[in-house]
């Protein structure tokens, strides 16, 4: 079974109605590590990270074989923090440039969305699929010489009914297996 490495990267992870769960489900599983950028990284100032947390990220990377950027949608994007994490992380000279460490590292998204199902579309309000806002993660798996595998995400996570999260917690755990296989 393949080592997943999650990037879990919310904001206020604590009040999330999703991301939350989702995470309790992958530290159930034995094959996945967890790094909360917001947590390891709190108090970095934005365009600056820790150079050896940035190292000890790299080391954990190289020994996993799946990456997952996990994260809600924060204005059609990532948080700000997550991208920051990804330009310290994929840096020049180790994940481009030259030399590509994550060659052939199989790596994906998994996103959620506060916003309804209609609100993605091309008469929504975002006037996209909201896989379209994921595109950027796969040019640059693509430009660092990575695998993208299938993502995972949800829509509507501010507006679950009754027994959803239940069934969102047992397809994220269905979708971690498939990707370890």
């Amino acid at each position: 079974m393949k080592k997943i490495l999650i990037i879990q990267a919310h904001n206020n992870f604590e009040k999330s109605l999703v991301n939350k769960e989702l995470i309790s489900v992958a530290k159930e599983m034995e094959n996945v590590e967890i790094i909360d950028i917001y947590d390891r990284y709190k108090g970095s100032k934005v365009g600056w990270m820790d150079k050896g947390l940035i190292s000890e990220d790299r080391k954990i990377a190289m020994e996993s074989d799946v990456i997952v950027y996990q994260f809600p949608f924060h204005w059609y994007t990532s948080p700000p923090m997550l991208d920051n994490w990804i330009e310290w992380f994929l840096g020049y000279g180790w994940a481009h440039g030259g030399k590509y460490s994550l060659k052939d590292k199989e790596i994906t998204v998994s996103y959620t969305a506060g916003e309804v199902k209609s609100d993605y579309t091309k008469n929504g309000v975002s006037l996209y699929d909201s896989d379209e806002f994921i595109k950027r993660f796969i040019a640059t798996a693509n430009y660092c010489q990575m695998k993208w595998v299938d993502h995972f995400k949800v829509i509507g996570a501010s507006h679950l009914k009754d027994g959803e999260l239940d069934l969102i917690k047992k397809d994220y755990k269905q979708w971690l297996t498939k990707i370890a296989k």
